[in-house]
């Protein structure tokens, strides 16, 4: 069984607490839900998301030698740091609903970037669609 790895070409992750907080340029990915949510500085339940995107050459350059045989795929992520994890978990994908900026911030930037994608933006002034939830997601819903 031959084994290929495609690395991503942009990855980035959304917070909840600091919805114009852009981390495109940040080493570190992290996955909180509402259950097994992170603590803000401030004492409030964190919620976030990661952001992957992977080149669809690369992607289809896969999918062209392998023909229609069967398969498997899998994300593979490395662990840096975790405290008070659950035995068990499911992490869900979900295709995103249009493109999206990774931008040049870091989460603990000071002041917050901005530029890119966050939690209410999908680019720098872009808001993130909400209309259809049909097979994509969106991360911000505007109470307005």
């Amino acid at each position: 069984m031959a084994v290929t790895k495609i690395f991503p070409e942009k990855s980035a992750t959304i917070y909840s607490q600091y919805p114009s907080l852009n981390s495109g340029n940040d080493e570190i990915l992290e996955l909180s839900d509402n259950q097994n949510s992170l603590t803000s500085s401030q004492g409030t339940s964190e919620i976030s998301r990661i952001l992957i995107q992977f080149l669809s050459s690369s992607v289809n350059d896969v999918l062209s030698t392998i023909g229609n045989t069967n398969y498997k795929v899998y994300l593979k992520m490395f662990l840096a740091n975790a405290s008070a994890l659950p035995l068990n978990y499911t992490i869900y994908c979900h295709p995103i609903s249009g493109n999206w900026d990774r931008g040049t911030g870091r989460y603990d930037n000071t002041p917050q970037t901005t530029d890119g994608v966050s939690w209410k933006y999908k680019d720098d002034y872009t808001l993130w669609p909400v209309s259809s939830f049909v097979n994509s997601t969106g991360s911000y819903l505007n109470s307005n």
